[in-house]
């Protein structure tokens, strides 16, 4: 609840919806903490729940930016308590999404700028979104992926039905602000049920895959 005496590798998150956002729970140690805890965590798993002898474990090899390092980014679309229509993270524990104003700052940067690019067109084509409750509406969720190695992305939009309404307005308006994006596909998935895609994927536009080594 509250925090009376910081350890000594408290920080700030750079985070500013950490505390409630549901993908990040260590944003409040200093990098270097985060590593300690990592090497702590195996050997507690080594020895007291695997009941093996003391173990030697090597200090974590730590990145050189710890950021921006994901290369495939699933948004939920759902509407905030405006009637806007914003892509987040679940928060901890719920179905209620939370929406960065910053981005996510563990998302590579193009996965951020493309599913930003994708929540401004369904915004201003008042586009229709799943209801979890009533399962109606169109877009579920958005998926981004990156290669690091060509940085060329993909995006995905997982829709609750086959038919996209203004789907060349979508596509232009893509190419316009995301000129990265080489391939854009539609996953169909009409069940009631949390997992993210459905039994078919189609391509709406570009190449049918990106690669990366």
């Amino acid at each position: 609840v509250d925090v009376e005496r910081p350890s000594a590798g408290r920080i700030t998150p750079a985070c500013p919806v950490q505390d409630t956002c549901g993908g990040c729970q260590f944003q409040a140690f200093n990098y270097q903490h985060q590593l300690e805890w990592k090497r702590q965590r195996v050997i507690d798993e080594l020895t007291r729940i695997g009941g093996l002898p003391q173990v030697a474990v090597e200090p974590v090899l730590g990145m050189e930016n710890p950021y921006g390092y994901r290369n495939k980014s699933q948004y939920p679309v759902t509407k905030d308590f405006l009637g806007n229509i914003i892509l987040g993270f679940y928060q901890r524990g719920t179905h209620k999404v939370v929406r960065s104003p910053i981005g996510c700052l563990n998302d590579h940067p193009l996965n951020v700028k493309a599913i930003r690019a994708v929540e401004t067109l369904l915004n201003d084509l008042q586009a229709s979104v799943y209801d979890e409750g009533t399962g109606k509406g169109l877009f579920r969720h958005v998926v981004a992926r990156t290669s690091a190695a060509t940085q060329e992305v993909m995006v995905v939009l997982v829709t609750n039905g086959e038919e996209i309404p203004r789907l060349e307005e979508i596509i232009t308006g893509l190419q316009a602000t995301v000129p990265e994006m080489v391939s854009l596909n539609q996953n169909i998935n009409t069940e009631n049920t949390n997992v993210i895609f459905g039994p078919k994927t189609k391509l709406l536009w570009g190449k049918p895959t990106i690669e990366d080594w």
